[in-house]
């Protein structure tokens, strides 16, 4: 944890943003960034694209760029000359970090280059884009999760864990999970639940039910396919609607077992899972990793196997061993903690 009693670094801290709402189910959480950040450095400034209820401090200024329909966009682009003005005008105590605002990027980069001032970009997503490849020639540092979050190759990208408020996840024995696996997500396609359905089909455990959470995707038919496809398999697929960010730890510490099948990322899902002593399934290896399960299969005498269905049979046996749950929990927070990300990014951007 961060010590609040060390000095701060002098510097104004820009925040550049796509929401600062309590209600936000995805974007919540940057709220606690910035109050991580406040512990840092002396001042912080954010603009969001939108801004409802929030949960700042008083000292934070929070101002609302907007955006929408042309008319609404001409304003934006106002609103945002004038802040570009002020953080020009303090170029010598400034620092500017974008988080997955690859327009304010594009848009005010280049500017900011020009004026010596340092910035960087947080993108953690599948997509390249040209706003991304654009941003970064100018940016000072690019930061993501994990490699597999940034699509992009990089000489200025760094890694710096998912940032999570650990404090919010607290874990409980685990005689009180549910004999299910959990898969928490978009219902899309890339979340490959058809492998979990499968590998629950092919186990010799008796687990043979799935609940999948999270906000229907595009392809509205797919839930159905999910159901159908595990209903020929003989494993139950359930449905249980989407889930606020307040209540995504209550409802990881009703599970013993979360899913990923994410191909090339680590789901911040999962590590979030990881911090209520959930235990990680996945088919890459990478990925316990990052949640430390790898550290759990060996502290119990087993090891990776790519076999979801052998993974189900080896973490079923584990069920009470809230030892191992508790060395997990300790394990992601300290590789994913909020604390650690926003100090590695103000190092980054004050480090010459």
């Amino acid at each position: 944890m961060e010590n609040k009693s060390s000095k701060k670094i002098e510097k104004h801290l820009y925040i550049f943003n796509l929401s600062t709402d309590d209600n936000d189910n995805v974007l919540a959480f940057t709220q606690d960034w910035v109050i991580a950040f406040k512990e840092i450095v002396s001042e912080v400034s954010v603009f969001s694209t939108w801004v409802g209820k929030n949960s700042l401090p008083p000292d934070v200024q929070v101002t609302q760029i907007g955006g929408g329909n042309l008319l609404l966009r001409g304003k934006a682009i106002f609103r945002l000359t004038k802040i570009g003005l002020k953080v020009i005008k303090n170029r010598h105590n400034a620092i500017v970090f974008h988080h997955m605002s690859t327009r304010t990027s594009t848009i005010m980069g280049p500017v900011f280059r020009c004026f010596k001032v340092n910035q960087g970009l947080w993108y953690s997503h599948s997509r390249v884009t040209r706003e991304l490849l654009f941003s970064e020639k100018f940016m000072n540092k690019l930061f993501s999760s994990t490699p597999g979050s940034l699509p992009i190759k990089s000489n200025k990208a760094r890694f710096t864990g998912h940032g999570i408020n650990v404090d919010k996840f607290p874990d409980i024995p685990s005689a009180n999970r549910k004999f299910a696996i959990l898969s928490l997500g978009r219902i899309a396609k890339i979340k490959r639940n058809e492998i979990l359905i499968d590998a629950v089909a092919e186990s010799n455990r008796a687990i043979k039910e799935i609940h999948l959470v999270g906000p229907l995707g595009a392809d509205p038919a797919y839930l159905q396919e999910l159901k159908l496809y595990g209903s020929n398999r003989g494993v139950a697929v359930e449905y249980l609607g989407e889930v606020s960010h307040s209540n995504v730890a209550q409802l990881f510490l009703n599970y013993s077992i979360c899913f990923t099948g994410s191909p090339n990322s680590v789901d911040k899902s999962v590590i979030e899972g990881a911090l209520c002593g959930c235990f990680t399934l996945a088919s890459q290896s990478f990925i316990l990793s990052q949640t430390t399960m790898n550290d759990i299969l060996e502290q119990s005498g087993n090891y990776f196997n790519k076999s979801l269905a052998v993974q189900i049979s080896i973490l079923d046996t584990l069920y009470d061993r809230d030892d191992l749950r508790k060395m997990l929990r300790n394990g992601a927070a300290e590789k994913n903690s909020v604390q650690r990300t926003t100090a590695a990014i103000i190092r980054e951007l004050t480090t010459p």
